[in-house]
């Protein structure tokens, strides 16, 4: 898959009542698309764009993106398991959405991942010990949202260069 293709996944499966989407067309180079920012390709970002819908599973078959924000749109639904496809993901950001479910276990495939934001949102049941494994990380913000259940135990030893971990 193209970055253009999943970029359009994105236009056709979410509502986008501010036409913050409208210059998105095959015409328009991608550096031009109003409402997104994509770079190089490694950079998604999509954020304060009153996007409504789920996330697209097709941007997950983009390994080259290094840094993906989805934050402060209306998405509902669950973060889709390809997401742990993001090989060199450095940054994730999803914060204030509706976003539910479970954070996938596939996430933990993300060696690189260094932040993980998604405050704000109405994710449940408990955050998967494969996020912990992670050596890179250093940030992870789940606060207001439905977790239940412990950390682990080895929490401050892994990941061990972890600096914020909020989740209240």
């Amino acid at each position: 898959m193209t970055d253009i293709e999943a970029l359009f996944a994105i236009k056709n499966e979410m509502l986008d009542p501010f036409d913050s989407l409208i210059t998105c067309n095959v015409s328009v180079p991608l550096y031009q698309w109003r409402g997104v920012f994509c770079s190089n390709p490694v950079e998604l970002w999509a954020f304060k764009n009153n996007l409504v819908g789920v996330l697209p599973k097709e941007l997950g078959f983009l390994p080259k993106h290094k840094y993906f924000d989805f934050s402060y749109n209306k998405l509902i639904g669950g973060i889709p398991r390809s997401y742990g496809n993001f090989s060199g993901l450095l940054e994730m950001y999803l914060l204030n959405n509706d976003l539910e479910g479970k954070i996938p276990d596939e996430l933990g495939k993300l060696k690189n991942l260094e932040i993980f934001d998604a405050d704000f949102n109405k994710l449940s049941d408990r955050i998967p010990s494969s996020l912990f494994n992670l050596s890179s990380l250093k940030v992870i913000d789940v606060s207001n949202n439905q977790f239940e259940g412990t950390l682990p135990r080895d929490l401050g030893i892994n990941p061990p260069n972890l600096m914020c971990l909020s989740q209240h």
